[in-house]
Protein backbone atom coordinates (compact mmCIF):
# COMPACT_ATOMS: atom_id res chain seq x y z
CA UNK A 1 0.00 0.00 0.00
CA UNK A 2 1.09 3.52 -0.66
CA UNK A 3 2.84 5.30 2.24
CA UNK A 4 1.04 8.62 2.13
CA UNK A 5 3.74 10.49 4.05
CA UNK A 6 5.74 10.14 0.85
CA UNK A 7 2.80 10.94 -1.42
CA UNK A 8 4.49 13.82 -3.23
CA UNK A 9 7.56 11.72 -3.97
CA UNK A 10 5.38 8.87 -5.20
CA UNK A 11 3.40 11.23 -7.44
CA UNK A 12 6.62 12.39 -9.09
CA UNK A 13 7.78 8.84 -9.67
CA UNK A 14 4.39 7.84 -11.03
CA UNK A 15 4.51 10.65 -13.59
CA UNK A 16 7.73 9.50 -15.18
CA UNK A 17 7.51 8.64 -18.89
CA UNK A 18 8.19 4.94 -18.51
CA UNK A 19 4.95 3.59 -17.18
CA UNK A 20 4.97 0.62 -14.90
CA UNK A 21 2.19 -1.87 -15.19
CA UNK A 22 -0.91 -1.56 -13.05
CA UNK A 23 -0.07 -4.89 -11.47
CA UNK A 24 3.37 -3.60 -10.44
CA UNK A 25 1.82 -0.39 -9.11
CA UNK A 26 -0.51 -2.41 -6.94
CA UNK A 27 2.26 -4.72 -5.76
CA UNK A 28 4.38 -1.72 -4.79
CA UNK A 29 1.43 -0.09 -3.09
CA UNK A 30 0.72 -3.06 -0.85
CA UNK A 31 4.05 -2.90 0.96
CA UNK A 32 2.70 -1.08 4.02
CA UNK A 33 -0.45 0.39 5.50
CA UNK A 34 -1.73 3.77 4.41
CA UNK A 35 -1.19 6.50 6.96
CA UNK A 36 -2.64 9.96 7.49
CA UNK A 37 -0.36 12.59 5.88
CA UNK A 38 0.80 15.48 8.02
CA UNK A 39 -0.44 18.97 7.15
CA UNK A 40 2.18 21.43 5.86
CA UNK A 41 0.71 24.09 8.19
CA UNK A 42 -0.96 24.35 11.60
CA UNK A 43 -4.68 23.67 12.09
CA UNK A 44 -5.30 27.36 12.81
CA UNK A 45 -3.14 28.64 9.95
CA UNK A 46 -6.07 29.09 7.56
CA UNK A 47 -8.17 31.23 9.88
CA UNK A 48 -10.32 33.23 9.60
CA UNK A 49 -11.28 31.66 6.26
CA UNK A 50 -11.31 28.07 7.55
CA UNK A 51 -11.55 27.59 11.29
CA UNK A 52 -9.20 25.54 13.41
CA UNK A 53 -12.10 23.35 14.52
CA UNK A 54 -13.01 22.46 10.95
CA UNK A 55 -9.42 21.73 9.98
CA UNK A 56 -8.85 19.54 13.04
CA UNK A 57 -11.99 17.47 12.55
CA UNK A 58 -11.58 17.35 8.80
CA UNK A 59 -8.03 16.04 8.99
CA UNK A 60 -7.97 13.93 12.15
CA UNK A 61 -11.46 12.43 11.89
CA UNK A 62 -12.76 12.47 8.33
CA UNK A 63 -9.54 11.88 6.42
CA UNK A 64 -8.46 9.32 9.01
CA UNK A 65 -11.73 7.46 8.43
CA UNK A 66 -10.94 7.15 4.72
CA UNK A 67 -7.46 5.88 5.52
CA UNK A 68 -8.85 3.27 7.91
CA UNK A 69 -11.54 2.27 5.41
CA UNK A 70 -9.00 1.88 2.64
CA UNK A 71 -6.72 -0.27 4.78
CA UNK A 72 -9.66 -2.46 5.80
CA UNK A 73 -10.87 -2.79 2.21
CA UNK A 74 -7.43 -3.76 0.97
CA UNK A 75 -7.05 -6.31 3.75
CA UNK A 76 -10.38 -7.84 2.78
CA UNK A 77 -9.35 -7.75 -0.86
CA UNK A 78 -6.13 -9.63 -0.12
CA UNK A 79 -8.10 -12.33 1.71
CA UNK A 80 -10.96 -12.57 -0.79
CA UNK A 81 -11.00 -16.14 -2.15
CA UNK A 82 -12.79 -15.41 -5.41
CA UNK A 83 -12.86 -12.87 -8.19
CA UNK A 84 -16.51 -12.20 -7.45
CA UNK A 85 -15.70 -11.14 -3.89
CA UNK A 86 -12.78 -9.02 -5.08
CA UNK A 87 -15.03 -7.21 -7.51
CA UNK A 88 -17.58 -6.65 -4.75
CA UNK A 89 -14.91 -4.69 -2.84
CA UNK A 90 -14.37 -2.20 -5.66
CA UNK A 91 -16.93 0.26 -4.27
CA UNK A 92 -15.18 0.40 -0.89
CA UNK A 93 -11.78 0.72 -2.53
CA UNK A 94 -12.98 3.48 -4.80
CA UNK A 95 -14.76 5.43 -2.07
CA UNK A 96 -12.08 5.21 0.60
CA UNK A 97 -9.19 5.29 -1.85
CA UNK A 98 -10.73 8.30 -3.56
CA UNK A 99 -11.29 10.02 -0.23
CA UNK A 100 -7.67 9.42 0.72
CA UNK A 101 -6.13 10.70 -2.51
CA UNK A 102 -8.55 13.65 -2.83
CA UNK A 103 -7.81 14.91 0.66
CA UNK A 104 -4.08 14.35 0.27
CA UNK A 105 -4.20 16.68 -2.74
CA UNK A 106 -6.62 19.08 -1.03
CA UNK A 107 -4.26 19.82 1.85
CA UNK A 108 -1.57 20.77 -0.65
CA UNK A 109 -4.04 23.01 -2.48
CA UNK A 110 -4.34 25.18 0.64
CA UNK A 111 -1.91 27.63 2.23
CA UNK A 112 -2.14 30.38 4.86
CA UNK A 113 -3.29 33.76 3.59
CA UNK A 114 -0.15 35.36 5.00
CA UNK A 115 1.94 32.95 2.93
CA UNK A 116 1.23 31.59 -0.55
CA UNK A 117 -2.53 31.42 -0.02
CA UNK A 118 -4.69 33.37 -2.44
CA UNK A 119 -1.81 34.70 -4.56
CA UNK A 120 -1.79 33.97 -8.28
CA UNK A 121 1.30 35.47 -9.82
CA UNK A 122 1.98 35.89 -13.51
CA UNK A 123 3.02 32.58 -14.94
CA UNK A 124 1.84 29.53 -16.89
CA UNK A 125 -1.22 28.90 -14.70
CA UNK A 126 -2.53 32.45 -14.82
CA UNK A 127 -1.93 32.62 -18.55
CA UNK A 128 -3.78 29.34 -19.10
CA UNK A 129 -6.70 30.49 -16.93
CA UNK A 130 -7.00 33.77 -18.81
CA UNK A 131 -6.80 31.95 -22.14
CA UNK A 132 -9.44 29.37 -21.29
CA UNK A 133 -11.80 31.44 -19.10
CA UNK A 134 -11.21 35.05 -20.13
CA UNK A 135 -10.02 36.25 -16.72
CA UNK A 136 -9.20 35.01 -13.24
CA UNK A 137 -12.42 36.50 -11.85
CA UNK A 138 -14.47 34.81 -14.57
CA UNK A 139 -12.76 31.53 -13.72
CA UNK A 140 -13.54 31.86 -10.00
CA UNK A 141 -17.17 32.75 -10.70
CA UNK A 142 -17.68 29.75 -12.99
CA UNK A 143 -15.88 27.45 -10.57
CA UNK A 144 -18.08 28.57 -7.65
CA UNK A 145 -21.26 28.23 -9.70
CA UNK A 146 -20.54 24.69 -10.88
CA UNK A 147 -19.23 23.51 -7.52
CA UNK A 148 -22.17 24.95 -5.57
CA UNK A 149 -24.54 23.19 -7.97
CA UNK A 150 -23.33 19.74 -6.89
CA UNK A 151 -26.27 17.82 -5.46
CA UNK A 152 -25.23 16.33 -2.16
CA UNK A 153 -21.52 15.88 -1.58
CA UNK A 154 -18.61 16.01 -3.98
CA UNK A 155 -15.63 17.94 -5.27
CA UNK A 156 -15.03 20.87 -7.59
CA UNK A 157 -11.94 20.60 -9.76
CA UNK A 158 -9.79 22.62 -12.08
CA UNK A 159 -8.46 19.93 -14.37
CA UNK A 160 -6.28 19.76 -17.43
CA UNK A 161 -7.83 18.05 -20.44
CA UNK A 162 -5.01 16.34 -22.32
CA UNK A 163 -7.21 15.89 -25.40
CA UNK A 164 -8.17 19.54 -25.86
CA UNK A 165 -5.03 20.94 -24.18
CA UNK A 166 -7.18 23.22 -22.05
CA UNK A 167 -8.09 23.82 -18.43
CA UNK A 168 -11.65 22.85 -17.57
CA UNK A 169 -13.88 22.99 -14.50
CA UNK A 170 -15.35 19.61 -13.64
CA UNK A 171 -17.07 18.08 -10.64
CA UNK A 172 -17.11 14.61 -9.13
CA UNK A 173 -19.66 13.08 -6.79
CA UNK A 174 -18.93 11.80 -3.30
CA UNK A 175 -15.26 10.81 -3.06
CA UNK A 176 -14.80 9.84 -6.69
CA UNK A 177 -11.29 10.77 -7.81
CA UNK A 178 -10.87 12.90 -10.91
CA UNK A 179 -10.08 10.46 -13.71
CA UNK A 180 -11.00 12.29 -16.89
CA UNK A 181 -8.57 15.16 -16.29
CA UNK A 182 -5.30 15.80 -14.52
CA UNK A 183 -6.28 17.55 -11.26
CA UNK A 184 -4.69 20.99 -10.90
CA UNK A 185 -6.62 22.04 -7.80
CA UNK A 186 -9.64 20.69 -5.98
CA UNK A 187 -12.14 22.01 -3.44
CA UNK A 188 -14.00 19.76 -1.01
CA UNK A 189 -17.72 20.59 -0.99
CA UNK A 190 -18.73 17.97 1.57
CA UNK A 191 -20.55 19.57 4.50
CA UNK A 192 -17.83 18.53 6.92
CA UNK A 193 -15.53 20.94 5.05
CA UNK A 194 -17.56 24.06 5.85
CA UNK A 195 -20.77 23.49 7.83
CA UNK A 196 -19.44 24.28 11.32
CA UNK A 197 -18.45 27.73 10.10
CA UNK A 198 -20.64 28.58 7.10
CA UNK A 199 -23.70 26.47 7.92
CA UNK A 200 -25.64 25.75 4.74
CA UNK A 201 -24.35 28.75 2.79
CA UNK A 202 -22.04 27.14 0.26
CA UNK A 203 -21.35 30.35 -1.70
CA UNK A 204 -19.82 32.01 1.38
CA UNK A 205 -17.48 29.06 1.86
CA UNK A 206 -16.51 29.01 -1.81
CA UNK A 207 -15.87 32.76 -1.88
CA UNK A 208 -13.71 32.55 1.25
CA UNK A 209 -11.60 29.61 0.21
CA UNK A 210 -9.93 31.53 -2.62
CA UNK A 211 -8.05 33.45 0.07
CA UNK A 212 -6.22 30.27 1.05
CA UNK A 213 -5.89 28.49 -2.31
CA UNK A 214 -2.27 27.62 -2.99
CA UNK A 215 -1.97 28.69 -6.63
CA UNK A 216 1.77 28.11 -6.48
CA UNK A 217 1.23 24.41 -5.80
CA UNK A 218 -1.47 24.26 -8.48
CA UNK A 219 0.88 25.77 -11.04
CA UNK A 220 3.57 23.30 -10.03
CA UNK A 221 1.13 20.47 -10.56
CA UNK A 222 0.22 21.72 -14.03
CA UNK A 223 3.74 22.45 -15.26
CA UNK A 224 5.00 19.11 -13.95
CA UNK A 225 2.36 17.28 -15.92
CA UNK A 226 2.95 19.32 -19.08
CA UNK A 227 6.69 18.72 -18.84
CA UNK A 228 6.13 15.01 -18.59
CA UNK A 229 3.76 15.12 -21.56
CA UNK A 230 6.36 16.93 -23.64
CA UNK A 231 9.09 14.38 -22.93
CA UNK A 232 7.06 11.18 -22.73
CA UNK A 233 6.23 8.96 -25.66
CA UNK A 234 2.80 8.50 -24.11
CA UNK A 235 0.95 10.77 -21.67
CA UNK A 236 1.96 10.07 -18.07
CA UNK A 237 -0.39 8.90 -15.41
CA UNK A 238 -2.40 11.69 -13.83
CA UNK A 239 -2.25 12.18 -10.09
CA UNK A 240 -5.81 10.96 -9.76
CA UNK A 241 -4.78 7.59 -11.11
CA UNK A 242 -2.73 7.04 -7.98
CA UNK A 243 -5.93 6.48 -6.08
CA UNK A 244 -5.72 2.87 -5.11
CA UNK A 245 -9.39 2.64 -5.86
CA UNK A 246 -8.60 3.28 -9.49
CA UNK A 247 -5.53 1.09 -9.41
CA UNK A 248 -7.67 -1.71 -8.06
CA UNK A 249 -10.34 -1.01 -10.62
CA UNK A 250 -7.82 -1.03 -13.44
CA UNK A 251 -6.23 -4.17 -12.09
CA UNK A 252 -9.53 -5.98 -11.98
CA UNK A 253 -10.74 -4.94 -15.43
CA UNK A 254 -9.56 -8.18 -16.94
CA UNK A 255 -10.86 -10.15 -14.00
CA UNK A 256 -14.21 -8.39 -14.32
CA UNK A 257 -14.38 -9.17 -18.02
CA UNK A 258 -13.42 -12.77 -17.25
CA UNK A 259 -16.08 -12.96 -14.55
CA UNK A 260 -18.74 -11.51 -16.85
CA UNK A 261 -17.66 -13.94 -19.56
CA UNK A 262 -18.10 -16.80 -17.11
CA UNK A 263 -21.59 -15.55 -16.30
CA UNK A 264 -22.32 -15.31 -20.03
CA UNK A 265 -21.08 -18.85 -20.62
CA UNK A 266 -23.17 -20.13 -17.73
CA UNK A 267 -26.16 -18.38 -19.22
CA UNK A 268 -25.50 -19.99 -22.59
CA UNK A 269 -25.11 -23.40 -20.98
CA UNK A 270 -28.35 -22.86 -19.10
CA UNK A 271 -30.11 -21.94 -22.34
CA UNK A 272 -28.66 -25.00 -24.04
CA UNK A 273 -29.75 -27.13 -21.10
CA UNK A 274 -33.25 -25.71 -21.34
CA UNK A 275 -33.33 -26.49 -25.05
CA UNK A 276 -32.12 -30.01 -24.28
CA UNK A 277 -34.79 -30.43 -21.60
CA UNK A 278 -37.40 -29.18 -24.03
CA UNK A 279 -36.30 -31.68 -26.64
CA UNK A 280 -36.31 -34.44 -24.05
CA UNK A 281 -39.79 -33.45 -22.95
CA UNK A 282 -41.02 -33.54 -26.52
CA UNK A 283 -39.44 -36.97 -26.97
CA UNK A 284 -41.09 -38.20 -23.77
CA UNK A 285 -44.40 -36.89 -24.98
CA UNK A 286 -43.99 -39.07 -28.04
CA UNK A 287 -43.35 -42.16 -25.94
CA UNK A 288 -46.14 -44.46 -24.88
CA UNK A 289 -46.78 -47.23 -22.43
CA UNK A 290 -45.87 -50.81 -23.10
CA UNK A 291 -47.89 -53.78 -22.01
CA UNK A 292 -46.85 -55.81 -18.99
CA UNK A 293 -48.26 -58.70 -17.07
CA UNK A 294 -49.95 -56.65 -14.35
CA UNK A 295 -53.42 -55.40 -13.54
CA UNK A 296 -54.88 -53.44 -16.51
CA UNK A 297 -55.26 -50.37 -14.37
CA UNK A 298 -51.48 -50.05 -14.17
CA UNK A 299 -50.20 -52.46 -16.80
CA UNK A 300 -48.83 -49.78 -19.10
CA UNK A 301 -45.44 -48.68 -17.83
CA UNK A 302 -43.62 -45.70 -19.23
CA UNK A 303 -41.41 -47.07 -21.96
CA UNK A 304 -37.85 -45.75 -22.11
CA UNK A 305 -37.88 -46.33 -25.83
CA UNK A 306 -40.35 -45.08 -28.40
CA UNK A 307 -42.50 -48.16 -28.06
CA UNK A 308 -45.35 -46.69 -30.03
CA UNK A 309 -43.25 -46.53 -33.18
CA UNK A 310 -44.28 -50.12 -33.88
CA UNK A 311 -47.97 -49.34 -33.35
CA UNK A 312 -50.41 -47.86 -35.78
CA UNK A 313 -52.49 -44.85 -34.75
CA UNK A 314 -55.52 -46.97 -33.80
CA UNK A 315 -53.50 -49.20 -31.51
CA UNK A 316 -51.79 -46.16 -29.98
CA UNK A 317 -55.18 -44.56 -29.27
CA UNK A 318 -56.41 -47.79 -27.74
CA UNK A 319 -53.43 -48.00 -25.41
CA UNK A 320 -53.94 -44.40 -24.33
CA UNK A 321 -57.65 -44.96 -23.67
CA UNK A 322 -56.90 -48.10 -21.67
CA UNK A 323 -54.48 -46.13 -19.54
CA UNK A 324 -57.26 -43.58 -18.94
CA UNK A 325 -59.58 -46.40 -17.85
CA UNK A 326 -56.97 -47.69 -15.43
CA UNK A 327 -56.69 -44.23 -13.89
CA UNK A 328 -60.46 -44.05 -13.36
CA UNK A 329 -60.56 -47.47 -11.73
CA UNK A 330 -57.69 -46.52 -9.44
CA UNK A 331 -59.48 -43.30 -8.53
CA UNK A 332 -62.66 -45.22 -7.71
CA UNK A 333 -60.83 -47.57 -5.37
CA UNK A 334 -58.98 -44.65 -3.78
CA UNK A 335 -62.30 -43.12 -2.78
CA UNK A 336 -63.47 -46.35 -1.18
CA UNK A 337 -65.90 -47.35 -3.89
CA UNK A 338 -64.86 -51.01 -3.55
CA UNK A 339 -66.87 -51.04 -0.31
CA UNK A 340 -70.03 -49.80 -2.01
CA UNK A 341 -72.68 -51.93 -3.63
CA UNK A 342 -71.87 -53.63 -6.90
CA UNK A 343 -74.51 -51.47 -8.56
CA UNK A 344 -72.84 -48.26 -7.42
CA UNK A 345 -69.42 -49.55 -8.43
CA UNK A 346 -70.70 -50.69 -11.79
CA UNK A 347 -72.33 -47.33 -12.39
CA UNK A 348 -69.10 -45.46 -11.72
CA UNK A 349 -66.64 -47.83 -13.42
CA UNK A 350 -68.81 -48.57 -16.45
CA UNK A 351 -68.98 -45.40 -18.56
CA UNK A 352 -72.16 -46.64 -20.28
CA UNK A 353 -74.22 -46.85 -17.09
CA UNK A 354 -74.72 -43.13 -16.31
CA UNK A 355 -76.12 -42.47 -19.76
CA UNK A 356 -78.35 -45.57 -19.71
CA UNK A 357 -79.73 -44.65 -16.30
CA UNK A 358 -80.97 -41.35 -17.70
CA UNK A 359 -82.32 -42.87 -20.90
CA UNK A 360 -79.70 -41.25 -23.09
CA UNK A 361 -77.70 -42.85 -25.87
CA UNK A 362 -74.08 -43.32 -24.72
CA UNK A 363 -71.53 -41.19 -26.52
CA UNK A 364 -69.00 -42.69 -28.88
CA UNK A 365 -66.24 -42.13 -26.34
CA UNK A 366 -68.27 -43.86 -23.65
CA UNK A 367 -68.84 -46.83 -25.93
CA UNK A 368 -65.12 -47.11 -26.60
CA UNK A 369 -64.37 -46.96 -22.88
CA UNK A 370 -66.95 -49.67 -22.25
CA UNK A 371 -65.45 -51.85 -24.94
CA UNK A 372 -61.98 -51.39 -23.52
CA UNK A 373 -63.28 -52.21 -20.06
CA UNK A 374 -64.78 -55.46 -21.29
CA UNK A 375 -61.52 -56.37 -22.98
CA UNK A 376 -59.66 -55.74 -19.73
CA UNK A 377 -62.11 -57.90 -17.84
CA UNK A 378 -61.67 -60.62 -20.42
CA UNK A 379 -57.91 -60.51 -19.92
CA UNK A 380 -58.32 -60.82 -16.18
CA UNK A 381 -60.87 -63.60 -16.52
CA UNK A 382 -58.48 -65.59 -18.68
CA UNK A 383 -55.84 -65.18 -15.98
CA UNK A 384 -58.22 -66.38 -13.32
CA UNK A 385 -58.49 -63.03 -11.55
CA UNK A 386 -62.24 -62.70 -12.10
Amino acid sequence: MLNTTMLSHTLTKALRPARISVARQFAAATASLHTLPELPYAYNALEPHISQEIMTLHHQKHHQTYVNGLNAAEESYAKAPSIKEKIALQAALKFNGGGHINHSLFWKNLAPANGDGGKLSDGPLKQAIEKDFGSVDAFKKEFNTKTAAIQGSGWGWLGYNSSTKTLEIVTTANQDPLLSHTPILGVDIWEHAFYLQYKNVKPDYLNAIWNVINFKEAEKQMTSYLTQCATAATPPLSAGLLSLALVEYKKEKRSLKKYLKQIHLKSLRSMQSNVGNSQLYEANEQRTYKASEVDPRSRYEFAPENAHNDLDSKQFTKLTDQRSLGNRLASAEQHGLDNTSNKQKETITDPLKPAQMHGNEPSKGAKIDAELKREDEEILRNKGKI
